[in-house]
This record gives C-alpha cells, structure tokens and sequence, in this order.
C-alpha cells in the first residue's frame, strides 16, 4: 500500500516530498523471499525513487538493509535513541523535505513516550497501520 501512494504522486507529479518512517523493522531489503514488492522491501522501492526517507525507533536489519542506507543516505534513530527528545517529528520532516512529508507508522514500532509531537503547522500526512 505505501509503495502505491508514493509512486501515485510520483506518477501525478507531486515529487517534493519525503517520507519519516516509524517502524521496528528498516524494509529496506531489494526483495524478500524473492518478491521485491514484499513488506520487507517497500522502503527499499521508495529510496529507489530517490524519495527523502528517515528512519524512527528501527531495531530489526540486516546487512542488506544497514548497506542501503548508506547508499541512500537514510537518516535514523535508532529504538530508545537517548538523544530523541532533542527532536519533534516536525523539525525531522523538515530535514528531508521542506513542504511536504509522509509520516508512516506501523502497530511494531516503539518510540520512548518522551518523543516530542508534531507541530501543526508542517504538512504531514499520516498513513499507516493500525496496531
């Protein structure tokens, strides 16, 4: 589903945009079981569109995975990241893409409480799963 949407705006030209994923696992695998559209791959598809992503609360990768950000420049904070509070969702959203941001979020993700919410006056759209 995620890959969908991003590459609907892509295809509707909408291309100033990047994506702050909040999930326990970095996806980032170029295919999974040998389907590169799998769970385990849709944020690998979406760098591969050269869209902005950073990562929030990942504690599951590879080696893979761990190659492609790299590769990519996928920024992260880690699950229990001590230095988070010096964040809010809002000023990461703005460290990838100045007008617009995707915040995905999934029910496996783990943030520490003290995580600073977003402010309301940055564009965020909010897809995800609900846990």
């Amino acid at each position: 589903m995620t890959y969908g949407i991003i590459k609907g705006l892509i295809d509707a030209g909408i291309e100033d945009f990047g994506v702050v994923q909040i999930d326990a696992h970095a996806d980032l695998r170029d295919a999974y079981e040998g389907n590169p559209y799998s769970h385990a791959s849709v944020m690998k598809r979406i760098v591969d569109l050269d869209i902005p992503l950073f990562q929030l609360g990942v504690r599951a990768f590879c080696q893979e995975e761990r190659d492609t950000r790299k590769v990519y420049g996928v920024g992260h904070l880690g699950c229990g990241y001590s230095g988070a509070q010096e964040y809010s969702v809002d000023s990461l959203c703005r460290m990838i893409s100045p007008t617009m941001c995707f915040l995905l979020w999934t029910s496996t993700a783990w943030i520490q409480p003290s995580f600073p919410q977003p402010a309301r006056r940055f564009p965020v759209v909010w897809v995800g799963i609900k846990p």
